[in-house]
């Protein structure tokens, strides 16, 4: 039976945290340091090449070969890039001594970040403090936004007390639970992000965060893993019940007190035979003006009205209510 195809982790510099990489990954690097390709899934595997080629400034379609790495040593090789910023392409081979496995990296040495590209992760998490050596949303820890995350997948973290922290990783090996959360490259610790090119994520599943679009909203320049900065979503739908013509829902995403809206859009009407509209906000002797903070904490209120300008204490339907943040 084949190996599965490898799966590399890339370091690019001494300074630099390892990232897992997983077959057809881009992985940006730095034009003339020294970055360190790994192999991480070597369980049973006997032998391993690394193919470099593309290489800039290079006369031809010329590479760089790795030895054959074999036990008991470690399958890892170091390349000092070029100092020209190029594209090339990463071959690795692996085998178990009768079972041949492959996998194809490119390579994008850049001396800046890609600009104008949309981050896309696969979820989301706005609780507060994630361990980012043990984080528990993987397979037999504890679904985030109703997701169980695998090794090779890449999150947002949107919550966190220590707000340098905030941002994009990707899940590590998993083990008793748990796995470390690494940064992705292009959002590699000291990278910094001007006032004009602040990044932007899509979220692809979750209960309550699915298919929204994240984006870091402090002011000024960041730089990873040392500006404390927040994201926060453009909008985010959730289905809400009345009670007596109110509810506030507490624990989401609102950016602003003055800015962020709430749009209430009922679908059962029961008990609303009177209600003339719905409020966002306090009104008279009961309800709680919008209040903003971090990721996920949040709170947003909805009121029914009548013609008289009053509770519609009757109302007891659902909808759905829609915070928009920009």
């Amino acid at each position: 039976m084949a190996l599965s195809a490898p799966i590399i982790s890339s370091q690019d510099g001494v300074a630099a945290a390892a990232v897992n990489q997983a077959n057809g990954a881009t992985v940006f690097v730095t034009p003339g340091n020294s970055v360190t390709f790994a192999l991480q899934s070597s369980t049973g595997v006997q032998q391993a090449s690394m193919n470099l080629t593309g290489i800039p400034g290079a006369p031809g379609p010329v590479g760089l070969n790795s030895p054959n790495l074999t036990p008991p040593g470690p399958f890892s090789w170091t390349v000092l890039m070029p100092p020209s910023p190029g594209t090339m392409t990463l071959n690795v081979e692996s085998t178990d001594g009768f079972n041949p496995s492959y996998a194809t990296y490119t390579i994008v040495s850049s001396a800046s970040k890609p600009i104008g590209v949309v981050h896309r992760a696969r979820m989301v998490s706005a609780a507060n403090n994630e361990s980012l050596t043990a984080f528990v949303g993987v397979t037999g820890g504890t679904p985030r936004d109703g997701v169980t995350c695998v090794q090779g997948d890449v999150i947002l973290l949107a919550g966190q007390s220590t707000k340098s922290q905030n941002g994009l990783y990707q899940v590590g090996v998993v083990a008793a639970n748990t796995a470390p959360l690494t940064r992705i490259p292009d959002f590699a610790t000291g990278l910094t992000f001007s006032s004009s090119d602040k990044p932007v994520c899509e979220i692809a599943e979750g209960t309550l965060f699915q298919n929204s679009v994240w984006k870091v909203t402090t002011t000024g320049a960041i730089t990873v893993d040392t500006t404390n900065h927040d994201w926060f979503p453009r909008q985010v739908t959730q289905t809400v019940t009345l009670a007596t013509g109110f509810v506030t829902k507490t624990n989401v995403p609102i950016l602003s007190t003055t800015t962020t809206a709430g749009i209430f859009m009922p679908t059962n009407f029961s008990g609303a035979s009177t209600t003339v509209s719905y409020r966002n906000g306090a009104y008279a002797s009961g309800g709680a003006a919008t209040v903003a903070g971090i990721a996920g904490t949040g709170s947003i209120s909805v009121t029914a009205l009548v013609a008289a300008g009053t509770f519609n204490t009757n109302d007891v339907g659902t909808g759905s209510l829609t915070i928009i943040n920009f």
